[in-house]
């Protein structure tokens, strides 16, 4: 799933959307809690965005899964990458997970 948002995000012609970076999603009672870096835009600003376009990402996420339930869209806007996941993406291990 984190895929999934990674590309829409990266598609949209919205520049916030864009430069958005998926850090994380956790699936929990039947919802999906996404966490997103913004290094660019504050938090306000993202969450905004987020709001605007979550029908959009829930109709992208549905198309990829096979539920009957699609998930509620949970956002987190982080200003940075944590610590921790920056060096697991620099050594490549993020990408074994």
């Amino acid at each position: 799933m984190e895929r999934v948002l990674e590309l829409c995000l990266a598609g949209s012609r919205n520049p916030v959307l864009h430069n958005l970076d998926v850090h994380s999603v956790l699936h929990t009672d039947g919802k999906l809690h996404v966490r997103v870096v913004s290094s660019t835009h504050s938090a306000e600003e993202v969450s905004e965005h987020l709001e605007h376009a979550s029908s959009w990402l829930r109709r992208e996420v549905a198309e990829e899964i096979t539920r009957k339930r699609v998930p509620e869209l949970r956002f987190e806007i982080l200003a940075d990458w944590p610590d921790d996941a920056a060096a697991r993406l620099l050594s490549g291990e993020a990408d074994s997970q």
